[in-house]
């Protein structure tokens, strides 16, 4: 049995980082780094999040998610063809974007508390990308099977799932899955209920 390599590639739409004196109140979790949420309207903030009623605060959300597999495959057979994968990695990137209503930005403890739930939310994609996603996909059947054990797939599971790409799309399934998970975990519950109330509570201050 074979290693598959895993190459997380995690980058941001904004590129400024927050002046972290000026925010004391701003929790940071380890290994996150803290960079300006893009300021958005109440209508783009409900454009971004339809989901969502009213308009979230704040939102976090992966603006590209791409999974590609390097490396070549050789025939094995050829009545009927059959390939088997030779090795190589599996490229996981992401691209994360934080946003926050315009008008809660220019208030320190609103963009404060704001910044910090989202905060969170880049920390599970960080931890899905380089922990849960090389850890989990490993024990997937299919990939086990085809890119780990390299058992050769017939021509048609090929060609559909590795040069049509469909594989792409059932990695980024299970990412998009796990990432829906630890997100309503986020945003449910008594801890993101106390952090409404609070937020409601700052509102007269804009």
């Amino acid at each position: 049995m074979a290693a598959l390599k895993f190459s997380p590639d995690i980058r941001y739409q904004s590129d400024r980082m927050v002046p972290l004196p000026d925010y004391p109140g701003l929790r940071v979790p380890p290994g996150v780094p803290a960079r300006e949420p893009i300021p958005v309207s109440f209508g783009d903030m409900s454009r971004l999040a339809p989901d969502k009623f009213p308009a979230p605060a704040g939102l976090t959300v992966p603006t590209q998610i791409t999974v590609k597999l390097t490396g070549p495959w050789k025939q094995t057979a050829s009545a009927p063809a059959r390939w088997q994968y030779q090795g190589c990695e599996l490229q996981l990137a992401v691209n994360v974007a934080v946003y926050i209503i315009d008008k809660y930005q220019p208030v320190p403890k609103l963009f404060e508390m704001i910044l910090s739930h989202e905060l969170l939310h880049v920390q599970d994609d960080i931890d899905i990308v380089t922990q849960y996603l090389p850890q989990e996909l490993p024990k997937d059947e299919y990939i086990k099977k085809y890119l780990i054990d390299r058992t050769p797939v017939d021509d048609a599971m090929y060609r559909s799932w590795f040069v049509e790409d469909r594989f792409s799309n059932y990695v980024r399934d299970i990412w998009v899955l796990e990432r829906n998970r630890r997100g309503g975990g986020r945003d449910s519950g008594p801890v993101y209920d106390h952090y409404k109330l609070a937020i409601a509570k700052l509102l007269p201050k804009i």
